[in-house]
């Protein structure tokens, strides 16, 4: 869609681009706001977003952004994770009504599925019902949450701002399953197709606190085990025959052979999600955290066995890890494996947090 011409109600098409700097004064010309489009511009310089823009001829009459970090609104940011943002979408009033807006939402949504998320999501103010219309119109639905009040401070002006919105998300269409279509493999399954695989891995996350108490607790939405990052070659073998993509920041890309993985999570499918590799940071000898590197464990303490000999990560790595959400599910797994940890484990814990995260609420209870 980008740098494509969209049809609009009279007849004739506008054009749908990522804006440059040389346009700044085109910009502000017809929409004022310079320090806003002065920043987002800086913003997309530095990869965090683009800046798209429907242009009639040389005239521009609408632009919206994309925003790819974090979503501003802390409370969003903390329900949704890492999702990227549609903001500041405005059509010159004259241009209203031509299906100017449609055309940049969709030219920002395809941008979004091309950069491999697989939803969008946008505040819309509560007390503008023709916004939310359109929106509705296109496949926009409410997150579930309630509203939301944005707050910022005017650059322009110095005054501060509220506005209470209403927050919407979209799924979007792309070529990897649904983030949230899992139907993981129980550890006996993983460790039954990687019998025979020369590379260290273990079992991660809340099962791996399973394995160490010898019962399952609670269910698990997916199946994490972690790799050494450098083994990654001798280990793509054993996951022949299904779809591998890199995740994070909120994307879901196609692993590209030859290539590196850009992120720390290796998700494999055969058309449902069935497990998630960790690509870490250390090697056969040392474990180390790829949250802080300077948390470090040997080997041999780090990764244990239940009975049956699937390898899992010591619980007091896998509390680590789990200590910066601290979610519902990770306190779940706190309250379950404290009583189990020994001296020494509880220890190491202690100041792995005091490392990465003094004065953690978990540290009292440790």
């Amino acid at each position: 869609m980008v740098g494509a011409l969209a049809s609009v109600r009279r007849g004739y098409a506008v054009e749908i681009r990522i804006a440059t700097d040389v346009e700044l004064d085109r910009l502000v010309g017809a929409f004022g706001r310079r320090h806003l489009f002065t920043e987002r511009l800086a913003r997309q310089a530095q990869g965090l977003g683009e800046l798209f823009v429907a242009w009639d001829g040389a005239e521009p009459v609408g632009h919206g952004y994309l925003w790819r970090e974090l979503v501003y609104a802390e409370r969003v940011a903390r329900e949704l994770g890492f999702v990227p943002t549609l903001t500041n979408l405005d059509v010159l009033p004259g241009r209203r009504g031509e299906g100017v807006g449609t055309a940049l939402v969709a030219g920002i949504e395809r941008m979004a599925v091309d950069l491999g998320y697989q939803r969008i999501c946008l505040g819309v103010g509560v007390d503008n019902p023709g916004a939310r219309r359109l929106y509705d119109r296109l496949g926009y639905r409410d997150w579930g949450h309630g509203s939301v009040v944005v707050e910022w401070d005017s650059p322009e002006t110095g005054e501060h701002h509220s506005l209470e919105c209403d927050w919407l998300v979209k799924v979007l269409p792309g070529p990897a399953p649904d983030q949230d279509l899992w139907e993981p493999w129980r550890p006996e399954e993983a460790a039954a197709r990687l019998a025979g695989c020369p590379v260290p891995w273990a079992v991660a996350g809340g099962w791996a606190i399973d394995l160490h108490l010898g019962r399952q607790t609670r269910e698990h939405e997916d199946l994490e085990i972690a790799i050494p990052r450098a083994d990654l070659e001798r280990y793509l073998p054993y996951l022949r025959g299904l779809d591998l993509y890199s995740v994070g920041d909120g994307r879901i890309l196609p692993l590209a052979g030859g290539e590196p993985p850009p992120y720390h999570q290796l998700w494999a499918s055969d058309g449902v999600w069935r497990l998630d590799t960790f690509l870490e940071p250390g090697d056969g000898q040392t474990w180390i955290s790829h949250r802080d590197e300077r948390v470090r464990l040997p080997m041999d303490l780090a990764v244990r066995r239940d009975a049956s000999g699937t390898p899992y990560l010591a619980p007091e790595t896998v509390l680590f890890a789990k200590a910066k959400h601290a979610r519902p599910k990770d306190e779940s797994d706190l309250t379950n494996a404290l009583p189990s940890l020994d001296a020494a484990s509880r220890r190491w814990l202690v100041d792995a947090l005091e490392l990465a995260h003094p004065g953690h609420a978990w540290l009292g209870r440790l």
